[in-house]
């Protein structure tokens, strides 16, 4: 005789803030049929001057909200170098936990880069529907659907600190595995949709962590990389060139450094 158990799983509904419900889903933002540029547009013409600066803090995003126009918080600055970098859920499931880029860079397969892509992509999404939060002791708010990475700088100094999270020295390796993981995470089962959203970083020449003076006058903030026209058509753009032409990646990050005296976030040829 053979016994079967039936288990049956319930799993509290978990509401997640929607923009665009009543009263607040008659603004043209709202309307789907509208061209992605008209309805950001609009969106942007309504904010106020206070209220621009909270929305672009991912890390302030629990004061990102909007209650006038309905529009609600939301956490645009997960982490995804290896993996979801989340709590786990109610139910204990966590996010998978893949080797450090350098690893899966020596590896050059291609596949497995896509794969993985693919696996944290459906991970971010389930755990933002189950309303899971960032791996941080504080306020933050449940995840978003974008991710700071894959990171692609040229890793060539062992000195830099951030090693691990880049595929390799090789500015065409590091651009296939932007390419790839780009494609992976993105793409989903739903064709209409972003499965998540890739933000490539960091933009560009990153190569400096931490404080390199007694002081820690020179850090990632202050750090001016003087580069050549050459070096940077050569060795600092195809990676991101790649990752944004072939795999359609949908975000950048600037760099926190300045590149020939002018900081990457404000660098309007290399923004432009």
């Amino acid at each position: 005789m053979m016994a079967f158990a039936t288990i049956t799983t319930t799993v509290a509904a978990i509401t997640i803030p929607r923009a665009c419900l009543p009263p607040h889903d008659t603004y043209p933002f709202c309307n789907a049929s509208l061209p992605h540029r008209h309805r950001i547009d609009d969106l942007i013409s309504r904010l106020t001057l206070d209220e621009k600066p909270t929305l672009l803090m991912a890390r302030e995003s629990p004061k990102g909200n909007v209650s006038r126009l309905g529009v609600p918080e939301y956490d645009w600055g997960a982490n995804c170098v290896h993996g979801v970098q989340s709590r786990c859920s109610a139910e204990g499931r966590c996010p998978t936990s893949y080797p450090n880029p350098n690893t899966l860079g020596a590896s050059f397969n291609k596949t497995v880069w896509q794969q993985m892509g693919s696996v944290i992509g459906l991970e971010l999404r389930s755990l933002w529907l189950q309303g899971v939060g960032e791996a941080h002791d504080d306020n933050l708010p449940h995840l978003g659907l974008d991710c700071w990475s894959p990171n692609i700088n040229i890793v060539r100094d062992p000195r830099w600190g951030r090693n691990l999270e880049t595929p390799s020295e090789d500015p065409l390796v590091c651009g296939w595995f932007g390419e790839r993981v780009t494609r992976g995470l993105q793409v989903g089962a739903d064709p209409r949709f972003l499965q998540a959203v890739v933000t490539l970083k960091h933009f560009d020449a990153n190569s400096l962590e931490g404080n390199w003076g007694a002081h820690g006058e020179l850090n990632r903030h202050t750090f001016d990389a003087k580069i050549s026209q050459h070096d940077l058509f050569a060795s600092y753009l195809p990676a991101f060139k790649r990752a944004v032409v072939e795999g359609n990646a949908k975000g950048v990050m600037c760099s926190y450094n300045a590149i020939n005296g002018v900081p990457s976030c404000a660098n309007a040829w290399l923004l432009g």
